[in-house]
């Protein structure tokens, strides 16, 4: 529960490194083994690794940069090393669950509570809320595991019906009141995995067709009607769901500098072209990368901090990033451990424990799937799911052998 609490309160790499660095010793005990599964996934990484690092050598760098970049990319194998270890040492995962859903409980009312009394009934928009917070990466979580338990017993961890239902409620405000889209595609994404019906059968094939259909006519009604930015209320969130494409996927023109709007409408797509354009003038780098501490050149002094930035070490587009970094090489070893974590889905299973095991982490990684567009994936700052992923490796090691 502390480790919930920290990983959730403070969203900075450097707290969530020296959590995952420091829990390890105390979790693994001597002749403590991980499952074949376990030592799969933390050599694919680490061999992402070993190729920036590598790769570094042979281009200039600043051993800052190249120190940073080195902890970016190790902490998803400390954070994976640390939930296996934990969590064996728990070994419940209904208590998992539950620990999960409290402290996100406990978040959610203080989010709402911290909202409610600094709110300003005559200036009441989007923005003016999400000063309170931008996102929760547990609340998320915990109320896929809640929204799932009405379907599904396996998630069901509460002996009372009102306190599951009361706590879904609070948490789904407090989760609205994020109006984050990255957390809304989560939901409906850890949802479907969770609930067995993300993988391409009959019946998901259907939900998918349902869930694409109510995301056209969303979008056909976002291009007709007249959204403007700064309108207030939920002009301005419409406004961004409305752009969400183009942001990720179209990079503009022309940046004007002077013009802050039309920068960050086109902002992700604006850093994966940029990191493009550096990776053309030497395409030798497009195999294994530009190495650890190599830097994006935005071509101009971005406004993303009080000093301004031409060159950037992180882009929100995690596909981009990882081929930035490390090549196709490693692009490849990354879409193959996103595409094994969905695929457990898929896999037959002797129990239903073994199962829901498996479609959480395909949840997991149909998570990671999408968030490597917008947020980096598994090298996202303040992500912490693979966290989770360790520990759920381990009950799916568990189920294994029964």
């Amino acid at each position: 529960m502390v480790y919930l609490i920290l990983l959730t309160a403070f969203t900075s790499f450097e707290v969530h490194f020296v959590l995952f660095l420091l829990g390890i010793p105390f979790v693994f005990v001597p002749k403590s083994r991980l499952s074949k599964t376990a030592i799969q996934l933390s050599l694919t990484l680490v061999s992402i690794v070993l190729i920036g690092l590598v790769t570094s050598i042979f281009n200039q760098a600043d051993f800052y940069d190249r120190l940073k970049d080195l902890l970016y990319f190790s902490k998803p194998i400390l954070g994976l090393l640390l939930g296996y270890g934990l969590v064996k040492r728990i070994n419940n995962i209904q208590f998992i669950f539950r620990t999960i859903i409290l402290v996100a409980l406990g978040f959610a009312i203080y989010h709402s509570l911290k909202i409610l009394f600094h709110l300003n009934l005559s200036d009441v928009n989007v923005e003016t809320i999400r000063k309170n917070g931008i996102d929760n990466l547990l609340e998320l979580f915990a109320l896929a595991i809640l929204i799932s338990s009405f379907k599904n017993s396996f998630f069901k961890v509460f002996k009372h019906e009102y306190f599951t239902f009361l706590a879904t409620i609070i948490i789904g405000i407090s989760f609205t009141l994020y109006f984050s889209r990255m957390m809304f595609v989560g939901i409906i994404l850890l949802v479907l995995a969770f609930t067995g019906v993300a993988k391409l059968t009959k019946k998901g094939f259907s939900y998918f067709s349902v869930l694409l259909v109510a995301i056209t006519l969303f979008y056909v009604y976002l291009f007709n009607a007249e959204i403007r930015r700064d309108e207030p209320g939920l002009q301005s969130f419409l406004y961004k769901m409305k752009i969400a494409p183009s942001e990720i996927f179209v990079p503009a023109e022309e940046i004007n500098e002077k013009n802050h709007a039309e920068l960050w409408d086109h902002w992700r797509a604006y850093e994966a072209h940029r990191a493009i354009d550096e990776l053309n003038r030497k395409p030798l780098n497009y195999f294994f990368g530009k190495g650890f501490g190599s830097l994006i050149d935005l071509d101009f002094i971005a406004p993303v901090n009080e000093k301004g930035m031409r060159y950037i070490p992180h882009i929100h587009n995690g596909y981009i990033y990882v081929l930035y970094k490390t090549g196709i090489f490693a692009l490849l070893i990354y879409l193959i451990l996103l595409s094994f974590l969905y695929l457990q889905s898929y896999n037959k299973s002797d129990t239903l424990l073994k199962k829901n095991t498996q479609n959480l982490v395909a949840g997991i990684g149909l998570f990671f799937i999408f968030s490597s567009l917008i947020t980096t994936g598994i090298y996202n700052e303040h992500e912490f799911y693979m966290f989770f992923l360790g520990g759920f490796l381990f009950h799916l090691q568990q189920k294994e052998k029964d």
